[in-house]
C-alpha cells in the first residue's frame, strides 16, 4: 500500500507502466500531425478554401476523432464556429464605411436614444423540422417501416404572417401585422403602417428620430416626402447603411426581432376576422 501511495505522489498514477508501453499512436504519427498542421495553417491567409473537418481527415487518411485530438492536444488549437454573413461588393462595402462614419459623427448617445428603429419580418408558421430529433424508432428493417412514417410532408408555399414593429431606448411600440396577400408597396406603406409606426414614436418619445432600412417601399420618393412633412427628424435614404440588419437593434442574431415578447409593449391584438 505505500509503494501505491508513493508512486501515485511521485508520478500521479497507480499504474506502473514501462517507457513505451501501451496502444501505439498510429493515427497522431509525426507525419500525420506535420500534414494536419500544413493542411490547416494554409488555409488562414486564402479566404473561400477552407476545408472541412472531414475533408481534411479523408486527405490524411485518418478518422475525424483523430484529427480533433491532434488538432486540440498536439497542436494546441481552438475551433470556431463561422457566423453567416451576407455576400456584398466592394462598392457596397465602401458605401456601408462611408455612412457608418457620417451617422456616427451625426448621431451623439444622447440621440441614439431618441432613434426608433423599425423594421419588417415575416414569420412561417409551419415549425422547422430537426431531421436529428425527430426519429422514427422500429424493431425491424428500414424496409419494413411503412413509407408514410418516414416522410415529412412540406408545403410547397408555406403559410406566413409579416409583421412590422419598431423598438427605442424608451420602449417597444406595438406589433402591426400585414393584412394576407398583400406586398408591401410605397402606397400600403403610407397608408397602413407609417401612421401607426409613428402615433408609436410619439407615446414614447417626445422627441425622436424614425428610422428604416433601404428597402424600396422604404426608400421610394412618396415616403420619404410623407416623413418630411410627418415627422420632426428622420434617417432618409441615403444616409442609412445599404445591406446592414446588424447596426439595427431590433433584429437579435437570429433575424428575429427582439420586441415579440409581450412585456413593455403596447398591447395591438391582431384583429379578428368576421
Amino acid at each position: 500500500m505505500k509503494s501505491i501511495c508513493h508512486r501515485f505522489d511521485k508520478t500521479g498514477s497507480t499504474v506502473q507502466r514501462k517507457v513505451g508501453s501501451g496502444r501505439p499512436k498510429l493515427a497522431r504519427s509525426a507525419h500525420n500531425i506535420a500534414k494536419v498542421q500544413e493542411l490547416i495553417s494554409s488555409q488562414e491567409d486564402q479566404l473561400g478554401t477552407s476545408k472541412s473537418t472531414r475533408q481534411i481527415a479523408r486527405e490524411v487518411g485518418i478518422c475525424e476523432g483523430s484529427l480533433r485530438q491532434i488538432a486540440k492536444k498536439d497542436l494546441h488549437l481552438s475551433s470556431f464556429i463561422r457566423r453567416l454573413v451576407q455576400v456584398i461588393n466592394e462598392a457596397t462595402r465602401l458605401k456601408r464605411l462611408t455612412r457608418s462614419e457620417k451617422l456616427s459623427r451625426r448621431l451623439t448617445v444622447q440621440d441614439i436614444k431618441q432613434v426608433f428603429f423599425t423594421d419588417e419580418k415575416i414569420f412561417y408558421l409551419s415549425p422547422p423540422i430537426n431531421s436529428q430529433n425527430n426519429r422514427v424508432w422500429s424493431a425491424g428493417k428500414k424496409r419494413d417501416i411503412s413509407a408514410k412514417r418516414l416522410l415529412v410532408q412540406r408545403a410547397k408555399f408555406s403559410k406566413h404572417v409579416m409583421v412590422s414593429a419598431g423598438v427605442s431606448y424608451a420602449g417597444k411600440g406595438r406589433l402591426h401585422f400585414v393584412d394576407e396577400n398583400v406586398k408591401i408597396n410605397a402606397e400600403y406603406y403610407t397608408t397602413d403602417l407609417l401612421p401607426k409606426l409613428i402615433e408609436d414614436c410619439e407615446s414614447l418619445l417626445p422627441q425622436y428620430i424614425f428610422q428604416q432600412d433601404g428597402a424600396p417601399a422604404h426608400t421610394a420618393r412618396q415616403i420619404q416626402e410623407w416623413l418630411s412633412l410627418n415627422c420632426p427628424d428622420f434617417i432618409n435614404k441615403d444616409k442609412w447603411l445599404p445591406n446592414s440588419p446588424d447596426p439595427n437593434p431590433l433584429i437579435s442574431t437570429s433575424g428575429v426581432p427582439c420586441c415579440i415578447s409581450t412585456k413593455n409593449t403596447i398591447q395591438n391584438p391582431r384583429p379578428k376576422k368576421n
